[in-house]
């Protein structure tokens, strides 16, 4: 066994990227994550996001900047909430998709119509996703503008979900730039037993755990941790009223910067 002094956690959507310009725009973040690589800390990125997209936009950047490939072993992509696994072997990168959380053809027809009759002008349907279907607002769209259309496409998703064939089969889950249409079982927690069963399988204990997010669902990933009997701290650098108010019982540590410059904020000070 090896152990690790900590294990991080990070969403990619205002955490690690821009949400409104969809890339990372803060590049000293990627020379933070590399540090911790270096110090044989496990680095995992847990997001609704697919494999293209995180090897786009993060990981091929990460990637191009490390002259040791060695590290990289250290290093676990989970995208669309568990579905996606993406890990290096040897410097070589490897992804492995779990196709029975696939969205069956006709909801995808359903929801196509729906977004190209009445919510094209502020929203489009991510192609890139193998899982789920994912509603995403317009690159260059404010937040601010795409939330009222995003909450009357979750209303008519709802109604969309009530029927027979596809009920407690699929749930509906709603970040800041976009809104899902996934299989009951993936999530944030279940995201995070994939890291965990990785960690576990490479024979790595880490003494504590960081997650970041900045979303109400991004706690879902220290919750699960401390379900298990570790230890863990969650970093919130979303909008703060985005968090529940609650009593959690591991500490939540809210940053002063908002988004990905909250995260550099707590990797330059507290690392």
């Amino acid at each position: 066994m090896k152990t690790a002094n900590l294990a991080w956690l990070f969403d990619v959507d205002g955490v690690l990227t821009n949400s409104e310009k969809k890339k990372i725009t803060e590049p000293a973040i990627l020379e933070e994550l590399i540090s911790l690589l270096k110090k044989n800390e496990p680095v995992a990125l847990v997001t609704g996001r697919s494999g293209s997209f995180m090897s786009r936009q993060v990981i091929e950047p990460l990637a191009s900047k490390i002259k040791d490939v060695h590290i990289l072993q250290n290093f676990i992509a989970v995208g669309e909430k568990g579905a996606v696994i993406t890990t290096f072997e040897n410097g070589d990168l490897k992804t492995f998709t779990t196709k029975d959380f696939a969205i069956p053809r006709d909801l995808e027809e359903e929801v196509n119509k729906l977004v190209e009759e009445k919510y094209s002008n502020w929203m489009f349907i991510d192609e890139t996703k193998e899982t789920m279907i994912s509603v995403e607002m317009k690159d260059g769209l404010s937040i601010q503008n795409f939330t009222p259309y995003q909450h009357q496409l979750d209303s008519n998703l709802e109604e969309l979900l009530n029927a027979p064939e596809f009920e407690n089969k699929f749930k509906i889950v709603s970040s800041r730039i976009s809104t899902d249409i996934q299989d009951i079982i993936v999530g944030k927690d279940y995201a995070t037993e994939k890291v965990l069963q990785w960690l576990q399988k490479r024979k790595i204990v880490p003494k504590k755990f960081i997650c970041f997010g900045d979303s109400g669902q991004d706690i879902d990933m220290a919750r699960y941790i401390y379900e298990q009997g570790l230890p863990v701290e969650f970093v919130f650098v979303g909008e703060e009223h985005l968090l529940d108010k609650e009593d959690y019982p591991f500490p939540v540590v809210l940053t002063h910067q908002p988004c990905e410059k909250g995260t550099l904020e707590y990797l330059i000070h507290d690392t």
